[in-house]
């Protein structure tokens, strides 16, 4: 059997586990998953890729079931535009079509001007509801299927606690970027240690690079839900370090956290700026909506 199946298979038994994990907690009526409106409002907003974190990175926490959310990031050189679905209480799907304004697609060999152009699906799985001491937990695959261009892996926990929320996570992939943090599944098995690195056509799902790599990079932050009504602040730092972008772009890091804003006018708009890496503004919009509402959206928070 093939180095590359022996790690594919290692891959497929890790996940095999966490799902034999949630399976019972979706099944057994006394551990079953609370709806999502019953969860303090708010810390559920949208990250700089369309799923529901802080700024770059992920929160364990989820939108409402059945709400859909339609937006656009700018941050250059990234312009992304993204539809995320709650699908179920314990599953966020995300997808996103991402322009590299720097890049054309001559990078891949074909002769043309236009701004290179790459897409990816995010899922997000809910492993552990929040109680009174321990945390929402939850796994996620960001770039999971597509070219894998940002593709990454991450475990994270989040915790409320009377208007702040915390999250704090480890990630592999993508988030893990600028860290020396040994990967702890290398100590399990080697197959663990080498990952490919993106730039397939898409359209498949990566298993045999799912929680691999060297090392692993870390994350945390804080979200603030203001006394404003419809307004949350963002406090977030990583080990990521912005040196090993998708072709071949590097960014430079001034500052070793990202602080950013989230507005929510009315109950189907959402604003949010930030201003990250200490020398680069993000900005982006949404539209959102929950597909069980008969109704037109309403104009409160």
């Amino acid at each position: 059997m093939g180095r590359k199946r022996l790690r594919q298979l290692a891959r497929l038994a890790v996940i095999a586990a966490i799902a034999g994990f949630l399976a019972p907690q979706l099944s057994d009526p006394s551990q079953a998953v609370t709806p999502q409106a019953k969860r303090p409002a708010n810390w559920a907003t949208a990250n700089d890729f369309g799923s529901v974190g802080l700024l770059q990175t992920r929160t364990a926490r989820f939108r409402d079931d059945g709400d859909l959310d339609v937006g656009a990031v700018f941050m250059d050189p990234y312009r992304r535009y993204y539809i995320s679905f709650q699908a179920m209480p314990w599953l966020e799907g995300t997808f996103r079509y991402t322009e590299i304004t720097n890049r054309s697609f001559s990078i891949g060999g074909l002769a043309s001007t236009e701004d290179y152009q790459d897409r990816g699906a995010d899922l997000k799985f809910l492993l552990w509801d929040e109680s009174r001491f321990v945390p929402q937990i939850a796994l996620g695959l960001q770039d999971g299927i597509g070219t894998g261009l940002f593709s990454g892996e991450y475990l994270v926990a989040s915790k409320a606690y009377h208007d702040l929320d915390f999250s704090v996570g480890m990630g592999w992939g993508y988030f893990a970027s600028g860290s020396d943090i040994k990967n702890p599944l290398t100590t399990f098995s080697d197959v663990f240690a080498t990952r490919n690195s993106g730039g397939s056509f898409g359209g498949e799902a990566k298993f045999g690079d799912y929680l691999s790599g060297t090392n692993i990079g870390l994350f945390g932050g804080v979200a603030w839900r203001t006394p404003l009504k419809g307004l949350s602040l963002k406090l977030e730092a990583s080990t990521q370090d912005y040196q090993s972008e998708p072709l071949g772009n590097t960014f430079e890091r001034d500052l070793p956290f990202n602080l950013g804003f989230v507005y929510r006018p009315f109950r189907w708009l959402e604003l949010s700026g930030a201003y990250e890496r200490g020398n680069v503004a993000m900005f982006r919009a949404s539209m959102r909506a929950n597909v069980n509402d008969p109704g037109l959206p309403t104009t409160d928070p």
